[in-house]
């Protein structure tokens, strides 16, 4: 049966209930998430174009910079699976809350940074805000979407991340150049990005709700039906799981080595591991390119002047 077939029997096995459940469920969730990480992300790589004027106002060097940008990652990396644990086992609607006030408040303090001090304490602490945003809001998610629509709601998240971009730059371009309240551009363009996180935070503890048995919105049979398609797939999951036994893993990836990648007998399996087992990873895996994105095309805009003007000599 090819695939068209399979999701026609998915969809008929699927009663009418399921159907008005998953659409009401996709509706009222979905937008809202989409909007959440456009936010988040937006916070995140604003001090990318925030450096085009403050390095120089405050007389921060790259290597200040470059150590500010990094203090982030520190708290991030740190509290991902901690803040993931809570979402899972407390309530996934008070700490995305919590998450993204204090990362607002945060983001607001930095556009009064005026040492390198400053700027390394704001980019520390933003970092343990910020920390857990998105692994929690995968997390989230499961709660709430059955295996069949789970890639379907990530991918959602996900294409936040281009429209935040779209939207972002030409704000921050904009932003830069204000001078409001003889404070510079870049000072408003944290204090005026973190006011949203912290707005759709307080939104936030009002709208989502934690788990689908505490839904009123939904209709009674819907509700029951979800909560009885997620805790079905829990528990084949739990029958299915197995303790982990590493030596079958060992014995799987060094079977499939690719010996143009790591010859000799010696070889280790990371080609097959790389290949592979990173796909299944969670997801939450930053990029921090994006904090010198503006920077580096500035310099090498720069450059490419500068090497026009000398030609032409």
């Amino acid at each position: 049966m090819n695939s068209h077939g399979s999701a026609a029997l998915g969809r008929a096995k699927l009663s009418d209930v399921g159907q008005r459940a998953r659409r009401r469920v996709a509706y009222r969730l979905l937008p809202f998430v989409f909007l959440l990480y456009i936010v988040n992300y937006i916070d995140r790589v604003n001090v990318s174009f925030a450096n085009l004027r403050m390095s120089a106002d405050l007389g921060l060097s790259d290597r200040v910079y470059g150590l500010g940008v990094g203090m982030f990652y520190i708290t991030y990396v740190l509290f991902e699976i901690p803040g993931a644990v809570i979402v899972e086992r407390w309530s996934a609607r008070k700490w995305i809350a919590r998450i993204m006030i204090s990362w607002g408040i945060v983001t607001i303090l930095t556009g009064f940074v005026h040492t390198a001090t400053q700027f390394y304490a704001a980019r520390f602490f933003l970092g343990a805000a910020e920390s857990s945003f998105f692994p929690g809001m995968i997390v989230y998610l499961t709660h709430w979407f059955c295996a069949r629509d789970r890639s379907r709601a990530i991918a959602c998240l996900y294409a936040a991340n281009p429209a935040a971009a779209l939207i972002g730059s030409p704000l921050a371009g904009w932003l830069l150049g204000v001078h409001w309240q003889s404070l510079a551009g870049w000072r408003w363009l944290f204090i005026l990005e973190g006011i949203p996180a912290v707005v759709v935070g307080a939104v936030t503890y009002f709208y989502m709700t934690d788990r689908p048995v505490q839904a009123h919105w939904l209709p009674d049979d819907e509700r029951d039906w979800l909560v009885k398609e997620l805790e079905g797939e829990v528990q084949a999951k739990k029958q299915d799981s197995k303790p982990y036994d590493f030596g079958s893993f060992w014995r799987r990836t060094n079977s499939k080595i690719d010996p143009c990648i790591f010859p000799g007998p010696h070889r280790s399996s990371w080609n097959h591991l790389l290949d592979t087992d990173l796909r299944e990873a969670p997801f939450g895996i930053v990029h921090p390119d994006c904090d010198f994105a503006p920077t580096d095309t500035r310099s090498d805009g720069n450059r490419r002047y500068a090497h026009q003007r000398l030609a032409l000599r």
